[in-house]
């Protein structure tokens, strides 16, 4: 049975100044730029990019938008195939899930954003851009990826890129319990482990998690800044720049991300102008409105492409 620690899962962000982004990067493309380009193996329809943890279906025409899909914690790719089919006629689809298990802090976030940007978008011909990103893990990957573009030489140019972004359950400032409940099922599914185990180890996230955020709450006494330093909820908040056009998917019965925090979300953004388009429901859990409802989530999400 695998072992699984505490320290080993931390559902929150550690961001500092986007400038720390730089020395990563160039140590990281300072290697890749005097080695050959990632390499791309083919299947049927697919090309995986790297090591396999990316599939990008790149599609005929070279000019066609490129869809991000950024799955939820534990998702395996076989979920985000699902969603990539009704995007792949007509667009490019990446799909990749950061490895919940391999996130300990922000920088493992930078890493995987740094991944997708050396090995997609640094060499992408798209002329469009969109990111379609599930719960936190998804919002996390693309919390970093935007501050990581803010370190490159084309930054303005691959900015003006994306057109548009799709959150799906999210993005939502989760309690100690909600975090715990959501990793805990992602590590311990049970098709493969009991729920005693799991409980068990809720228990023990929720207390570490609530342990880190009363911490924080005493440093936010004299640091205005540490929330959005340690969560990608509130890192988001502080963003000015996101992409202009947003679609949000979520329920009114998510015990992960709730409603109220997501549509607080909502507000801020309005007041910065942005423009809404929102798909609610009352009967889907977290994560899973396109099982219950295909044929509207499948409409809404290709007609906000369209639109945007």
């Amino acid at each position: 049975m695998q072992r699984i620690r505490v320290n080993d899962v931390v559902f929150m962000l550690t961001l500092k100044q986007h400038r720390k982004f730089q020395p990563l990067r160039m140590r990281i493309f300072g290697r890749a730029h005097n080695q050959t380009s990632p390499k791309l193996m083919s299947t049927a329809n697919s090309q995986i990019v790297g090591d396999g943890e990316m599939r990008l279906m790149q599609h005929s025409n070279p000019d066609a938008a490129l869809i991000l899909l950024f799955g939820w914690a534990g998702c395996n790719d076989r979920y985000l195939a699902k969603y990539a089919k009704f995007y792949e006629k007509n667009f490019s689809v990446l799909r990749f899930t950061a490895d919940i298990q391999k996130v300990r802090s922000f920088s493992s976030y930078r890493k995987f954003a740094l991944d997708v940007y050396e090995k997609i978008l640094e060499t992408t011909t798209a002329l469009s851009i969109y990111c379609h990103m599930f719960s936190m893990n998804g919002c996390s990957t693309f919390c970093a990826l935007w501050d990581l573009l803010d370190t490159v030489a084309d930054c303005e140019v691959l900015k003006s890129k994306f057109k548009g972004l799709i959150f799906d359950s999210s993005p939502a400032y989760v309690s100690p319990w909600q975090a715990a409940a959501a990793i805990s099922f992602a590590l311990l599914p049970p098709s493969s482990y009991s729920k005693t185990w799991r409980e068990t180890y809720r228990f023990m996230l929720a207390g570490y998690f609530s342990l880190h955020r009363s911490m924080i709450w005493l440093r936010s006494q004299w640091d205005k800044d540490v929330y959005e330093r340690n969560y990608s909820y509130f890192r988001m908040l502080a963003m000015k720049d996101l992409p202009k056009y947003q679609l949000y998917i979520y329920s009114s019965i998510d015990s992960i991300c709730s409603a109220e925090s997501i549509e607080q979300f909502i507000a801020s953004e309005q007041e910065k102008k942005a423009v809404i388009s929102k798909l609610f429901f009352d009967d889907t859990l977290h994560c899973q409105h396109y099982r219950l409802h295909p044929d509207e989530y499948e409409q809404a999400c290709i007609d906000f492409v369209n639109k945007a």
